[in-house]
């Protein structure tokens, strides 16, 4: 059981830059940044802190990016995933509408070992 702080104290997330400790529960996110997607069928992410196995959690960015997420750009279906996540970034698929090309991912990298 995680040991978080009682309500009224800190948030209980500890960022730490030392991307080689093990994660524990109290120091979540390893990377976090935006990536901007291209008309095509995937766009890389480049990232030397992202490590293979690590979990890639995506959000909107801006509007376009939430019409992808939702699956409600008007180029329907739509749907964005990553598709593959290795040592040194990424593979976000998509596929290639006007509405994806320029949208912007926020991401979170959370370690999984």
């Amino acid at each position: 059981m995680a040991n978080y702080p009682a309500a009224g104290a800190s948030t209980g997330y500890v960022y730490n830059r030392n991307f080689d400790i093990p994660m524990t529960a109290y120091n979540n996110a390893k990377v976090a940044s935006y990536f901007t997607a291209t008309r095509a069928a995937t766009t890389t992410v480049s990232d030397v802190r992202i490590r293979a196995g690590d979990l890639v959690l995506l959000s909107a960015k801006n509007a376009d990016a939430a019409l992808v997420i939702a699956g409600t750009a008007p180029e329907s279906p739509n749907a964005i995933y990553v598709s593959s996540v290795v040592n040194g970034g990424f593979v976000v698929t998509h596929n290639d509408s006007e509405t994806v090309d320029g949208s912007q991912f926020y991401y979170s990298v959370l370690r999984t070992f």
